[in-house]
């Protein structure tokens, strides 16, 4: 892994632009998502729940539609609410 700035709550989310590629939402988010993993003190398992986020995102990617949120706190929802699910199975 990387050398990552543990921040799980940057000053601002970023806004994802709406024609933006999966891949480059993917590099701008991907160090915050393992940051907000981690922060929550899952270490082990903090790939695995960031993988099956990315799937998530990407099998939900050309159904988005901007309702006032960004992609990046959607991202975060879904890692946050598999962060759960971790901690109900342990």
């Amino acid at each position: 892994m990387s050398s990552i700035a543990l921040d799980p709550y940057p000053p601002t989310i970023r806004q994802a632009p709406q024609d933006q590629t999966f891949e480059e939402f993917y590099e701008a988010s991907h160090d915050h998502l393992i940051a907000f993993i981690l922060a929550r003190g899952i270490k082990s398992d903090c790939e695995d729940i960031a993988q099956k986020t990315w799937m998530r995102v990407w099998a939900n990617w050309d159904f988005w539609e901007d309702r006032g949120t960004s992609r990046e706190a959607y991202l975060m929802t879904v890692a946050r609410n598999l962060c759960i699910d971790h901690y109900r199975r342990s």
